[in-house]
């Protein structure tokens, strides 16, 4: 029996030092099944550290465990058949899974006491890390029992995985994105049903625009996939790229959900119109080359003044409109131009299909969409117009005819000491 007793809970302290992340429970028992589940489907040895409180959706995975050739240790009471492993009971209410096995070793850690978001938990999770050690060693001084001899044939991988580890937390912010959208969803239901439709529209404007930055996130993360096979400094140059955009479109949805919180608040700055035309076509040049779509690109940079997450957000969803209506090997233009009424306007063109004549009024209007065989839900144009009232500025339908569609956004032009 070891003699050092730990007076404070360290893992609790081990999630806060090391780049916790916020997970709900949901994503958490994704986790703790993809880290196990490689053990017992390769029938490997190895060892299965574990303190679990709500094993709801888990029996199945523990029962299989128990049929593997794995090791299992308890730290938390989980019925007849098992030992509680534990020398204190000074971990409180943090839970972790640490997975030991050859050349390959895994540990995550959660406490839900310590968010302040109801079914949500602070996290720390990590595959061939140097971080494990210290969750180990947390772990092992505080057992009642010595099972080094059944730890010490797995040693820890030494060569930490970084890119591994960064790719998991990319994985965890989209299981995350996708579970608060149904939480969200489901919140509109019972918004509906008490008789609240502005808020309930407010939800689903948000849960629209979460929708077309996801669609961006898994784009960049198939350029990663296929590109880190290769792994040579081209391919690292597109990758790191690639990590930078799905960086930026993340961003963008953590501030599309505080604007669920904020409402109609809006953020006036000073911003780089073609900075942020740019970003907008870098996060589209994925979907342009699928179409094998040319571009027609004319730039000329003023300074406006703009909310820079709305206005993305409306660029966003008439580039990717414009996409959808353009058929292989077609056109899209987006050009700058300065207005006599102080005023910056983006033009976006394409020649793909045009809109109906007799609907091109009502394309503004809440609910309406041409594409309701593919999903459209006729927010994304009423959204966009919306936003850009909220900065003072425009957005029209210039013309759809069999030659081109074209949208122009307009915003206010900024020179130093205000507003134009």
């Amino acid at each position: 029996m070891r003699k050092f007793k730990q007076r404070k809970n360290l893992l609790k302290e081990f999630i806060f030092n090391n780049g916790m992340k916020q997970a709900s429970e949901q994503t958490v028992k994704s986790l703790l099944r993809s880290i196990v589940e490689p053990v017992i489907e390769s029938n490997s040895d190895g060892v299965v550290l574990a303190r679990l409180f709500d094993t709801k959706g888990l029996d199945g995975l523990l029962k299989r465990l128990d049929y593997s050739k794995a090791s299992v240790y308890f730290y938390s009471d989980m019925g007849e058949n098992t030992v509680n492993v534990s020398n204190n009971d000074i971990w409180e209410s943090t839970e972790f899974v640490i997975v030991l096995a050859s050349r390959y070793c895994a540990a995550l850690v959660w406490d839900y006491s310590s968010s302040e978001l109801t079914g949500y938990t602070n996290v720390s999770f990590y595959l061939n890390s140097r971080k494990i050690q210290d969750i180990l060693k947390i772990v092992i001084d505080n057992s009642r029992i010595d099972f080094m001899p059944d730890v010490e044939p797995y040693s820890l991988e030494r060569r930490e995985n970084e890119l591994m580890c960064d790719a998991l937390h990319k994985v965890v912010d989209c299981l995350n994105d996708a579970v608060l959208e149904n939480h969200i969803t489901s919140e509109a239901g019972n918004i509906i049903n008490e008789e609240k439709p502005v808020l309930s529209s407010n939800v689903r404007k948000i849960i629209h625009e979460i929708r077309n930055n996801l669609s961006v996130i898994d784009l960049h993360s198939k350029i990663i996939e296929k590109r880190i096979e290769k792994f040579d400094q081209e391919a690292l140059a597109k990758i790191l790229s690639a990590k930078a955009v799905i960086e930026k479109s993340s961003k963008s949805i953590n501030m599309l959900l505080d604007d669920l919180k904020e409402g109609t608040e809006v953020n006036l700055e000073e911003l780089s119109v073609q900075g942020l035309v740019e970003i907008a076509l870098e996060l589209c040049t994925p979907k342009m080359k699928e179409k094998n779509i040319t571009s027609d690109i004319e730039l000329k940079d003023f300074s406006v003044l703009a909310d820079e997450t709305k206005v993305l957000g409306v660029l966003l969803n008439i580039i990717n409109n414009a996409i959808y209506a353009l058929r292989k090997n077609g056109k899209l233009a987006v050009k700058i131009k300065e207005n006599a009424n102080s005023t910056v306007s983006i033009f976006v063109e394409n020649d793909g299909s045009m809109i109906p004549v007799d609907v091109q009024k009502n394309i503004f209007d809440e609910g309406f969409t041409t594409k309701k065989d593919d999903g459209g839900s006729g927010l994304g144009l009423k959204i966009s117009k919306t936003s850009m009232e909220l900065m003072g500025g425009e957005l029209n339908l210039i013309k759809s005819d069999v030659e081109s569609t074209v949208f122009e956004i307009v915003m206010k032009k900024y020179e130093r000491g205000g507003v134009c």
